[in-house]
């Protein structure tokens, strides 16, 4: 899942340096449209269905891999 995760941020913001403490507004400058676009990417390739609520109130990397490892286990 890590893996799949930065592959989208990367393809979506460049490349740049990820870790799970990047904080995705102020290091990758994303703003709402951008979290909901990574999250319809990654409900596609991963055949999930992330929470909209959920995915705003994410904050970094790691929050964001967090997320998609419990919808995978949950399905």
């Amino acid at each position: 899942m890590r893996d799949t995760v930065l592959e989208v941020l990367t393809h979506h913001f460049g490349d740049k340096t990820l870790e799970d403490n990047t904080n995705l507004v102020d290091e990758l400058n994303a703003d709402e449209y951008d979290l909901v676009e990574v999250s319809i990417i990654l409900d596609e390739k991963l055949n999930i269905s992330l929470d909209e609520e959920a995915i705003l109130d994410i904050k970094t990397v790691g929050d964001l891999i967090k997320l998609v490892e419990s919808n995978v286990q949950s399905t």
